[in-house]
C-alpha cells in the first residue's frame, strides 16, 4: 500500500481592513483554530510568509509556528513556502531547528524563491537575486538540518563554523520546495527533495517537468513527493450557505494576490482562475464535493509520475469569524477526511 495521502490546512494570520479586528486576539484566534485542527485529525497545519502588507500576512513565520506548537500535538507544522532569498540561511536553520524541538520532531520546512515585489523591497533585497540566493541558501538550510558541521562559501553566503545547536529532533525532516519553472525543477531534483505544485493546474505543467528531470538523473520520479493546495472553497450546512457565507472573503482573498502578483504571469494567471471561479460560485463547498475535487487532485499528480503528498486546504477565509472557520473544520473533519481516508487505503 502506497503511502496515505496527508491533509493540512492553511492559515496566514491576515487580518483584512474591511474586517480588521486586533492584532492581540487575531493571533488568539488563529491559535484557537489550529488547536482545533490538531483535535480534529487534519495532518498538518501550514503557514505563509510575506512582508510590510497592510493585512498582514504572517510575516515572522517561525515566531507562528513556535506559538502553534504550543497548542497542538500531533498535526505536522509547515512553512509554505518560507521565502529563501529574504533569510540567512544559518539563522533560518536556527529558528527552524528550535521548532522542530519546541514540536517534538513535527516541522516539515517548505521553502521558495518568492515572487512579489514588495516583500524584495521591504528588506533591501534585489529580486532578480532570488535565483542564486535561493539555490546557495537552500544547500546551507538543507544541510544544517540533516546535522552537519560545515563551512560554505558562495557568491551571496560566506559562513563558517556551521553546526546547530540545538540541533533538530528529526535526524532526516522533511523539506519542500515550491516549483514554479524549469529552473526550480532541476533545483528540486538536483538537491532531492519533495516539492510543492501550488495547484491542480500547476501540478499538471510543472509535475511533468519534475519527473522528467528526475529519471534523467537516474531518480525514480515515484520516490518525489508533491503537494498541492485549495483556496478556493468552504463548507457548511449547504452549497448555498457556503457559497453565501464565503463569497466576500474569497473574493478579497484573490483580489489582494492580484494586486501583490507583480510581473510573475504564472501567479497573475492563477489569481485571474481564482477570482472567475469565485464569480461563478465554483466549489467545493460541499463534503461530496470535496472528496472529488481532491481525489481529483491526488490522480492529477499521479499522472505525472510523482507521488501524491500533502493536499492542504483552506477553509478560513481571512476576515471570517472564527466561530464560521472552526464550524467549517468541523464539518470538514466529519464529512471529508473519513471519506478520503478510506478512497486513501483503497488505493
Amino acid at each position: 500500500m502506497s503511502q496515505p495521502i496527508r491533509v493540512g490546512v492553511v492559515l496566514r494570520f491576515k487580518n483584512p481592513a474591511p474586517w480588521r479586528i486586533g492584532w492581540e486576539q487575531l493571533y488568539r484566534e488563529h491559535l484557537e483554530y489550529a488547536a482545533a485542527a490538531d483535535r480534529l485529525g487534519f495532518d498538518g497545519i501550514w503557514v505563509a510568509e510575506h512582508h510590510c502588507i497592510d493585512s498582514g500576512y504572517n510575516p515572522t513565520p517561525f515566531v507562528s509556528l513556535g506559538a502553534i506548537a504550543g497548542v497542538t500535538k500531533q498535526a505536522k507544522l509547515g512553512t509554505q513556502p518560507l521565502v529563501l532569498p529574504l533569510h540567512n540561511p544559518v539563522l533560518a536553520a536556527e529558528q527552524a531547528a528550535v521548532v522542530d524541538v519546541l514540536s517534538g520532531g513535527r516541522l516539515i520546512l517548505g521553502m521558495g524563491a518568492g515572487f512579489r515585489d514588495g516583500d524584495f523591497e521591504a528588506v533591501g533585497i534585489d529580486r532578480k537575486e532570488r535565483g542564486g540566493r535561493s539555490e546557495e541558501a537552500l544547500t546551507i538550510i538543507t544541510r544544517a538540518m540533516r546535522g552537519e558541521a560545515f563551512d560554505y562559501q558562495g557568491k551571496f553566503y560566506n559562513v563558517k563554523g556551521v553546526k546547530l545547536s540545538p540541533s533538530p529532533v528529526q535526524t532526516n525532516p522533511e523539506f519542500q520546495l515550491a516549483v514554479r519553472s524549469k529552473v526550480v525543477a532541476a533545483r528540486a531534483v538536483r538537491h532531492r527533495i519533495d516539492v510543492n505544485l501550488q495547484s491542480r493546474e500547476e501540478a499538471v505543467v510543472h509535475g511533468p517537468v519534475v519527473a522528467e528531470m528526475a529519471n534523467a538523473a537516474g531518480i525514480d520520479p515515484k520516490t518525489i513527493r508533491a503537494s498541492i493546495q485549495k483556496h478556493a472553497g468552504f463548507i457548511a450546512g449547504s452549497r448555498a450557505e457556503a457559497v453565501e457565507i464565503s463569497k466576500p472573503y474569497l473574493r478579497f482573498q484573490m483580489e489582494e494576490y492580484m494586486v501583490n502578483a507583480g510581473d510573475d504571469p504564472a501567479v497573475v494567471a492563477h489569481a485571474n482562475r481564482m477570482i472567475e471561479s469565485v464569480e461563478r460560485g465554483e466549489g467545493p463547498f460541499t463534503p461530496q464535493e470535496w472528496i472529488d475535487v481532491l481525489n481529483e487532485d491526488a490522480e492529477a499528480v499521479r499522472a505525472t509520475g510523482l507521488t501524491p503528498d500533502w493536499l492542504n486546504v483552506t477553509l478560513w477565509h481571512s476576515g471570517m469569524p472564527v466561530k464560521q472557520a472552526i464550524d467549517a473544520l468541523e464539518a470538514f473533519a466529519e464529512g471529508v477526511l473519513p471519506k478520503l481516508k478510506r478512497a486513501k487505503a483503497a488505493s
